[in-house]
């Protein structure tokens, strides 16, 4: 329940912000990503407050 809860909180936000990112934005950032795992020196974990994780190959 309170997973669901945070998802909809996380979208509401995301649906306020009127104009296309065109640069990073910390605030987002943070307000979307629990923590970050680094595996090696090309692979990130994003772990984000939904519980969601998305692997990546950097660069």
């Amino acid at each position: 329940m309170i997973r669901i809860q945070r998802i909809d909180e996380l979208r509401q936000f995301i649906q306020e912000q009127y104009s296309p990112l065109e640069r990073f934005d910390g605030e987002l950032f943070r307000r979307l990503v629990e923590k970050v795992s680094v595996k090696s020196l090309v692979e990130a974990t994003f772990v984000f407050k939904t519980g969601v994780e998305v692997g990546e190959v950097l660069g």
